[in-house]
């Protein structure tokens, strides 16, 4: 069966009818104070797709559960349980386990979410290979969490890595290439780097025109400009006090 064919895009639209149902469902035990009855509802159906998993079953539906799953436990506040669940290697738990991340990012367990994204990094390495395009999302996740946390030199080794991910397979003239120059280089003002920053935000936001690979009003491409005007900036002003304390 096609991908595009009425009958897939009828099976997808099932399904997702079907998640939407199971999560409401668990929200409304919760929403009533049954916590008991929400945490049996979502151990049952774990058991089921684990099941399904352990026997050799491993689609899109098994994937989107387990994430739905996770988003319940997450909702029950089970976070300890959450972690049990996704101790499991499969590659289909990459999703939850990002929004996991970002559940210990909210509540400011950083060190709990750099441990979770550094997992699925393995999870996808170990299933896809570690030039992977898929590990540039947790790769995106962990840097940006890195700087929040002033750890701007191991921010670094993230930003680096998607920039050589996507420099290899789409070359130095691809869009998605000068974005990465752009995270890269906030990672090096981050640190204090601050003429590699330029160079790197200059040459990034050119291969980003010259590719057309976003509006040249996009929000990213504006935040991009300001940056860069900004590290401009900040260089004249040390400039400018360098040369008064030289003339004194």
């Amino acid at each position: 069966m096609l991908p595009g064919s009425s009958n897939s895009i009828d099976a997808m639209n099932d399904l997702e009818r079907q998640l939407h149902e199971y999560f409401m469902k668990v929200k409304s035990l919760i929403k009533v104070g049954n916590l008991v009855g929400a945490i049996d509802l979502l151990r049952a159906n774990y058991n089921a797709v684990k099941k399904q998993i352990d026997t050799g079953v491993k689609g899109i539906e098994q994937a989107a559960m387990l994430d739905v799953i996770a988003l319940g436990y997450m909702a029950v506040g089970d976070l300890e349980y959450v972690e049990y669940l996704l101790e499991m290697s499969s590659p289909y738990l990459v999703t939850p386990l990002l929004g996991m991340a970002k559940v210990y990012t909210s509540i400011r367990r950083a060190s709990k979410a750099v441990e979770v994204y550094n997992r699925a990094i393995t999870i996808i390495e170990t299933s896809r290979g570690a030039e992977s395009e898929d590990v540039v999302m947790p790769l995106l996740g962990l840097g940006n969490l890195l700087i929040k946390e002033g750890k701007a030199a191991d921010a670094q080794h993230s930003f680096d890595r998607i920039l050589r991910i996507y420099t290899n397979l789409y070359g130095e003239s691809d869009g998605r290439v000068g974005v990465a120059m752009c995270s890269l280089a906030h990672a090096l003002c981050a640190e204090g780097d601050v003429d590699e920053a330029i160079r790197l935000y200059k040459n990034g936001i050119k291969v980003v025109n010259d590719s057309k690979f976003l509006a040249l009003d996009d929000e990213l491409v504006e935040k991009m400009r300001i940056d860069l005007a900004e590290l401009l900036h900040r260089r004249r002003r040390a400039t400018a006090v360098r040369g008064v304390l030289a003339d004194n």
